[in-house]
């Protein structure tokens, strides 16, 4: 529905849309009428005829479990009508005067369908052949508000009504953007038109006249003027603007329940009063709220300025995401191309003011590249798009037809800019900074990301909480010493400050397992005597020794000292030989 609704011209053209409205309004004979609409439809292009008849072929199939999905062929007509055959001009009168024939010409053509495509003859047994052969004209809007109880066939005029009403509310909408189009009596009238609105959505008026509209303008204008003066045309321009954008979502939100047939009777009859009311409404209106359009010299030339900027960033954020391998940085220029085709293409300054310029928080992942080429793959049309555009507003600054639109351009195009001057600050800065260190693979990131955890200690030494533990004793002294325990280091000595306080006095630096001069816990093994360390035996006394020896001989009585004993035979046993040097004097 929506592409039907799209297409430049409708699938059954404008020429053909009033020959087959006039042979509806013209002919009573059934025969007559099928007749004429066939040749009519002949007329038209190859392709739209083909189109056409795939198209009703689909939804002739469809109405066949109609008694399951209710999706008869006048219920079709009206969801279908609209985007098959439409006027080209937007005038409602005209519109709410056609769209009962439009639902009778497509609905013939599901319910014929074997008769306009295949050459069948017609099947008068259908809702519409049975209609018209009675006699049965396409019922008025009147007849309907008045109590019909067939009332569908005027939801789609309801809904006709309220597309035009939407439009037209949405045009204004987008203008209060731009505080620089209006001026106080415009905006005063604007006030007029909020306010039958705010009446006719809430149902306080079922008839609305052009006097009631005038007496309106006459009494009130003046208070409305002041309390635009009162405001600023900036903050009366919000004001209306989110006043009428209420409006305008309570008339959308109503086209799409009368499309999936959901209203009850109360809501179609209330939606044909709110029509043919807001038509009224806006041709009283709409004359009074022209906007100034007055271009300056300067507003062209701000224009001119500012698009070869725009598109120079442009440029920069193609390449940008063309060679980017960080995802944040993907997604924040993704983000802002959207904006920017967005606001450029509806004339906004909605998206632009949407878009967030902060890079997102992200932790990499495997999935990072594929992430970017999609999002590359997604913009891949946008930029020509934008650059399209831009193009565009900078050529129609030359063209004296246009020229009004400069003022818009100039306001959008500045913010545009701006955005841009903030992203490019932001990507510069992630591009500037340096990556962050990965950890250790074997390594556990902590909870929440926060300091690393503590060291842990040598899985043999015991943390005391304080100092560091005094060096344990060489593992080759087993024996213990004084103040040694063999179950721990020898108690920690402590000293005093010259304050009287306590401070701890370093432990004295274990000696060398080998030094000499220090108790070990085990000595070495007694050194073996070496063998030539025997005592010869004793030399045998003189055998004049004993009772029978001579008496030793008296001193030299001129020898007033005693002589020096006599040497030991030289093999006598030799004096005791030193300790190992390894050995230790006993305890």
């Amino acid at each position: 529905m929506e592409f039907l609704l799209r297409m430049p011209e409708p699938l059954i053209t404008y020429e053909v849309y009033h020959k087959l409205i006039a042979a509806y309004q013209t002919e009573r004979d059934l025969e007559q009428k099928y007749e004429k609409c066939r040749t009519l439809l002949k007329q038209l292009p190859e392709l739209n005829y083909n189109m056409l008849e795939h198209l009703m072929d689909f939804l002739d199939t469809m109405t066949r479990d109609a008694d399951d999905n209710l999706m008869t062929a006048a219920n079709l007509a009206i969801c279908f009508g609209p985007g098959l055959m439409r006027r080209l001009e937007d005038d409602i009168t005209l519109i709410l005067k056609d769209t009962p024939f439009i639902n009778e010409i497509i609905t013939s053509l599901i319910e014929q369908f074997g008769y306009y495509f295949r050459g069948e003859s017609v099947d008068k047994s259908s809702n519409t052949a049975m209609g018209v052969a009675s006699g049965n004209s396409a019922p008025s809007v009147a007849k309907a508000v008045g109590g019909s109880s067939d009332f569908s066939a005027f939801i789609g005029v309801a809904v006709n009504g309220l597309n035009v009403l939407s439009k037209e509310l949405s045009g204004i909408i987008a203008d209060l953007g731009w505080g620089k189009l209006w001026k106080p009596l415009g905006l005063a009238h604007l006030f007029v038109l909020e306010t039958f609105l705010a009446k006719l959505i809430g149902d306080e008026i079922s008839k609305l006249t052009i006097d009631d509209v005038q007496n309106e303008i006459e009494d009130n204008l003046e208070s409305y003027i002041d309390e635009v003066e009162n405001k600023g045309i900036d903050d009366a321009c919000a004001y209306l603007k989110s006043a009428l954008q209420k409006h305008a979502s309570f008339v959308s939100d109503t086209i799409v329940v009368l499309n999936n047939q959901q209203a009850d009777r109360e809501l179609v009859l209330q939606s044909c009063r709110i029509s043919n009311n807001g038509k009224l409404l806006i041709e009283q209106i709409q004359p009074h709220i022209k906007r100034d359009l007055a271009v300056s010299v300067s507003d062209i030339s701000q224009v001119q300025e500012t698009v070869p900027k725009i598109q120079k960033f442009m440029n920069e954020l193609k390449v940008g995401m063309n060679t980017c391998t960080d995802y944040p940085s993907a997604v924040l220029i993704s983000r802002v191309i959207r904006g920017a085709q967005k606001a450029l293409k509806d004339k906004s300054k909605a998206p632009i003011a949407e878009v967030d310029v902060n890079l997102p928080a992200h932790e990499s992942s495997a999935k990072d590249r594929a992430k970017i080429q999609s999002l590359q793959d997604a913009l891949e049309f946008s930029f020509p798009a934008i650059d399209k555009t831009l193009s565009t507003i900078l050529d129609a600054t030359n063209d004296p037809e246009k020229k009004s639109e400069a003022i818009r351009d100039a306001d959008l195009l500045m913010e545009l800019f701006g955005l841009l001057e903030k992203v490019s600050a932001n990507l510069k800065k992630q591009a500037a900074a340096p990556p962050p260190i990965s950890p250790h693979p074997a390594s556990k990131p902590s909870v929440g990301g926060a300091a690393p955890p503590p060291i842990s200690p040598h899985p043999v030494v015991k943390p005391t909480g304080g100092a560091p533990p005094p060096v344990s004793p060489h593992p080759r002294d087993t024996s213990t010493a004084p103040g040694v325990s063999r179950g721990g280091p020898p108690p920690k000595p402590v000293g005093k400050t010259p304050s009287g306080g306590i401070k701890a006095v370093p432990l004295p630096v274990a000696a060398h397992p080998k030094s000499p001069n220090i108790q070990t816990r085990q000595a070495p093994p007694p050194l073996v005597p070496h063998p030539s360390a025997n005592a010869p035996p004793p030399v045998a006394p003189h055998p004049r020794g004993g009772a029978n020896a001579p008496p030793p001989a008296a001193p030299h009585p001129k020898n007033t000292n005693a002589p020096p004993p006599v040497a030991p035979h030289p093999r006598a046993a030799p004096p005791p030989a030193a300790p190992h040097p390894r050995s230790l004097p006993p305890h």
